[in-house]
């Protein structure tokens, strides 16, 4: 864990730091939250977690947009720009929002300056609940409960950046991607795209692909393309310029040519030709 962080959570339990404003919901609200945008001379010294166990979260930070699967912790610390938007506003389900202060004086206390996320945090709806119940408590006992609560829920926030950056794609990445490409197959996804689903720089993003995949996010996004339309090529009888415009190609030639050398083989042999000489591994 970082040194900032661990000056955090140490400064979490130190009496001598202000525990200020602490509130928990339990939000079964369809629609959003957030902050308001920031203006000059104003901050908001408030730390915002969102978790939920069931409701796909559209989270709009001021540089990118990102999606979080149900269960994923979000940090928002003092100062930074949100909205939380639920990805399906026609259901109902559960979101558990938080949020406290931590000063000394006017100094305001925030683990990061940027959003930080854990994915598959299972235990942080127990934590939430466990913070809910301390934040009702008074007097001493009271504020040292608050502490603890906040301090293990924020111990186990930190752990998504514990690590050291190993320059690779966090584990589920790429099947969001695989997902988000099949979704939208006519309108061909560019990088800078796939960058903001996953709410990274795509500078950034290209690095840790290559790291990950031996490929760019460029050459990446053609063979999975043309690895789905394989496998429509194999389930249709449709014409091969059907298929093609189907994938978002408006010239046919392009599409053959392309398939070709991605898969050694044309798309009219690829339809004819025996399983055991296909190579559609990817």
């Amino acid at each position: 864990m970082s040194s900032e962080n661990v000056r955090f959570l140490e400064d979490l339990q130190d009496p001598n730091w202000q525990l200020g404003e602490q509130a928990a919901f339990l939000m079964p609200l369809p629609g959003s939250w957030g902050t308001a945008p920031r203006s000059p001379g104003r901050s908001f010294p408030v730390n915002y977690l969102f978790w939920s166990p069931k409701a796909r979260l559209r989270i709009v930070l001021s540089e990118c947009t990102r999606e979080v699967e149900p269960m994923t912790l979000c940090w928002f610390p003092p100062g930074l720009y949100y909205e939380v938007k639920m990805l399906s506003p026609n259901r109902v389900e559960p979101i558990l929002r938080l949020r406290f202060q931590l000063r000394r004086g006017s100094h305001l206390a925030g683990p990061s300056s940027e959003a930080l996320f854990r994915e598959y945090a299972t235990d942080a709806g127990s934590l939430f609940h466990a913070c809910a119940e301390s934040f009702v408590s008074s007097g001493k006992l009271g504020e040292y409960r608050q502490r603890c609560q906040l301090g293990l829920l924020s111990a186990y926030a930190l752990e998504a950046t514990s690590a050291p950056d190993q320059g690779i794609l966090p584990p589920g990445a790429m099947q969001r991607l695989r997902s988000y490409v099949a979704q939208h197959l006519d309108g061909r996804p560019r990088p800078e795209e796939l960058a903001s689903l996953l709410g990274y720089q795509p500078a950034y993003f290209r690095r840790v692909f290559r790291a990950t995949t031996g490929l760019s996010p460029r050459r990446w996004l053609l063979e999975w393309r043309l690895h789905l339309a394989a496998q429509r090529i194999l389930e249709s009888q449709g014409p091969i310029g059907d298929i093609a415009a189907e994938f978002g190609y408006e010239n046919a030639l392009l599409f053959s040519r392309q398939f070709k050398q991605v898969h050694g083989i044309s798309p009219t042999e690829w339809r004819r030709a025996p399983r055991e000489l296909r190579s559609s591994e990817f």
